[in-house]
């Protein structure tokens, strides 16, 4: 596999395509969202958080992350499938569902 990179002007172009050449089986389709199910999930995507303060304590540990994409992306599992809209609950569904959920949580005092 040969690529050109000066073909993709950004890192997550070039990214996808070594994985469509690599990885992505020829029978294989990546399922579009759109609709309510888009707007749904696209709400939950933010920009960086950016934050000004000046910690302090005595005996703790800091840590600083520039970015967690790329561990989550190699290390942890990611909703792949063709996606399915329901309403009620998700158990009755699926009990060990996983992906991306709308939610109305009521909290009981």
């Amino acid at each position: 596999m040969k690529l050109d990179i000066a073909k993709y002007p950004t890192i997550s172009s070039l990214s996808f395509d070594i994985f469509r050449c690599k990885f992505l089986q020829d029978n294989v389709n990546i399922p579009v969202i759109t609709g309510k199910m888009f707007n749904d999930i696209s709400l939950s995507y933010t920009g960086g958080n950016v934050e000004a303060l000046k910690p302090y304590g005595e005996n703790i540990y800091h840590y600083v992350v520039n970015s967690l994409y790329p561990y989550v992306m190699k290390e942890q599992c990611m909703p792949v499938a063709e996606p399915v809209y329901f309403e009620g609950n998700i158990a009755n569904f699926d009990k060990d569902a996983f992906g991306f959920f709308d939610v109305l949580l009521e909290a009981l005092f």
